[in-house]
């Protein structure tokens, strides 16, 4: 299971921040001039932290997917709580819309600057 990054709107802490700012260098790939965006946009105005979950079947054929009520199918995640980091967010994404309680990787697949 993959973690997927995202920044989303107003409010986040400080050790969300750091955590963020830490695990971008981390992730497989991130997006040109994310880290950068984050160090200076960001942290003049912080915006909440969102987290997408890729869960792969072994063989990497099949990916889980949630039905969001106007979004449609998509991977499970959402806003990472101000106090939280994203692997927490992630976690508890994941655990709340499907149920299942799964390990996640090591460091994030992707990190990317997306706005809703």
């Amino acid at each position: 299971m993959v973690e997927e990054l995202h920044v989303l709107s107003p409010n986040s802490s400080l050790r969300g921040a750091k955590s963020a700012i830490a695990e971008i260098p981390r992730t497989h790939f991130s997006g040109e001039g994310t880290l950068e965006w984050f160090e200076s946009v960001w942290m003049i105005d912080p915006q909440p932290l969102a987290a997408d979950v890729w869960v792969f079947s072994p063989s990497f054929d099949l990916v889980l997917l949630v039905e969001h009520r106007w979004r449609g199918l998509l991977p499970p995640g959402g806003k990472v709580e101000p106090e939280k980091t994203s692997f927490e967010g992630a976690r508890r994404e994941q655990i709340k819309e499907n149920g299942l309680d799964l390990r996640l990787e090591d460091r994030p697949a992707f990190a990317a600057v997306r706005s809703f």
